[in-house]
């Protein structure tokens, strides 16, 4: 059984409208490149995104991001980006929450981080 998805910490509720890093990610520059080594060894090979979690499928309608990588297996990764203000975040976390994911406030290793 794989572990429940996972809802990433708001931003602080200090910042009422979001301020956009200097570049969007994509899918090939969302993590680290040990994240791709560790897909790659894995078997796990980017796919075309095709809204599998219609809960996570507002990222890319918003002009966000939505990424999947899979092997052969049922192992699949999917990441998402999407850019909202504090006010709007907060009520797609609630939302999200309801829909089963979990919030999760500890740093995932290979993921990029961007710091003020």
């Amino acid at each position: 059984m794989s572990d429940p998805p996972v809802a990433s910490q708001a931003p602080s509720a200090t910042a009422e409208a979001f301020d956009p890093v200097a570049e969007a990610p994509e899918c090939a520059t969302a993590f680290t490149p040990d994240a791709y080594t560790d897909f790659d060894s894995s078997g796990l090979k980017l796919r075309e995104y095709q809204g599998w979690r219609t809960d996570s499928q507002f990222m890319s309608d918003d002009d966000g991001i939505a990424c999947a990588w899979q092997g052969s297996g049922d192992a699949v990764v999917v990441f998402g980006q999407l850019a909202l203000a504090a006010a709007e975040w907060e009520s797609k976390m609630a939302e999200l929450l309801t829909a089963g994911f979990l919030e999760e406030t500890a740093p995932v290793r290979g993921a990029n981080t961007v710091s003020s």
